[in-house]
């Protein structure tokens, strides 16, 4: 990489921390303090199988993830990325992917309704389940896995396992997890696969 494309490149990693850390600051929903590494955005993407059509992102926040989903999509699939935050909203309008539709409702909403959206995949979540109240949480985690395909999955990354236990009441026991060590917090990925 040239110098010219290295402060490129800087520049737009710290406008993008910038923006991330404001809007973190603006919202008390927003649970995350920096946006995802490419290094775990892309270890999150690679666990898509190659035959899922539809994906839902609950949380897509500035589309760090997001961007490498639709990286290792199929040409006919679908990204659906769901986020609430208005300014987290108009950077994912910035991606401007047809393959891409961004919903911003509340994931409460958007879990119970996932039946309108056709055959989900798989449900991919960052979002912070601390916010919510115990109920609502395995709601939420219970409402993606009965929607989703056989052989799909529901993907949580997570600071912590707070959603290992939630996971295993309303997925069984086919439950995975590894830490993702190259993020600024690591994150624990939790896939159930059904």
């Amino acid at each position: 990489m040239d110098i010219d494309n290295w402060k490129y490149y800087c520049y737009n990693q710290t406008t993008s921390v910038i923006n991330f850390i404001k809007t973190f600051s603006e919202d008390y929903k927003v649970a995350a303090f920096f946006p995802s590494t490419k290094f775990a955005a892309k270890k999150i993407a690679s666990e898509i199988k190659p035959e899922y059509k539809v994906v839902v992102e609950y949380g897509a926040g500035d589309g760090a993830v997001t961007k490498e989903l639709l990286k290792v999509l199929p040409a006919d699939g679908k990204l659906i990325a769901v986020e609430l935050n208005s300014n987290f909203v108009k950077e994912l309008q910035k991606i401007n992917y047809k393959r891409l539709e961004i919903i911003s409702d509340d994931v409460v909403f958007v879990s119970k309704n996932l039946s309108i959206y056709g055959q989900i995949d798989m449900v991919i979540s960052g979002i912070s389940f601390t916010l919510f109240k115990p109920q609502t949480r395995e709601k939420i985690i219970s409402d993606s896995y009965k929607s989703i395909n056989e052989g799909g999955r529901v993907l949580l990354y997570q600071y912590y396992l707070l959603m290992l236990p939630y996971m295993r009441k309303a997925c069984g026991k086919n439950i995975r997890w590894y830490i993702e060590p190259r993020n600024i917090f690591p994150y624990w990925v939790m896939i159930a696969e059904k």
